[in-house]
């Protein structure tokens, strides 16, 4: 659930930053625990409601896999199944949401 923000969040200020969304860990305790999950979105609720306009609109690369080989595996820029695009945090929070990423 958060493990999409969680990759957005962590790059806000940093600079040259790649959000890699193949390369994270699926399930844990948020998908087991109904107070920790709660708990978990009212935190995500509050960073996003934080984020500046400067940070909205900072610069990332998007990493991803054409074909990922498994959860965690790493979007290396030479490998020939990763592709690198443009994008914003605004963009990554807003694709985010919009696939139900926070439901």
């Amino acid at each position: 659930m958060s493990d999409h923000f969680d990759k957005i969040l962590e790059k806000i200020g940093h600079e040259n930053a790649i959000i890699d969304f193949d390369n994270r860990q699926p399930g844990g305790i948020l998908e087991q625990d109904s107070t920790v999950a709660l708990d978990q979105v009212d935190t995500l609720k509050n960073k996003i409601c934080n984020i500046t306009s400067d940070e909205l609109n900072q610069a990332v690369t998007v990493a991803f896999m054409a074909h990922p080989r498994e959860y965690g595996s790493d979007c290396k820029p030479r490998d020939p199944d990763c592709f690198q695009i443009p994008s914003t945090i605004a963009r990554e929070l807003s694709f985010a949401t919009h696939h139900g990423e926070i439901v």
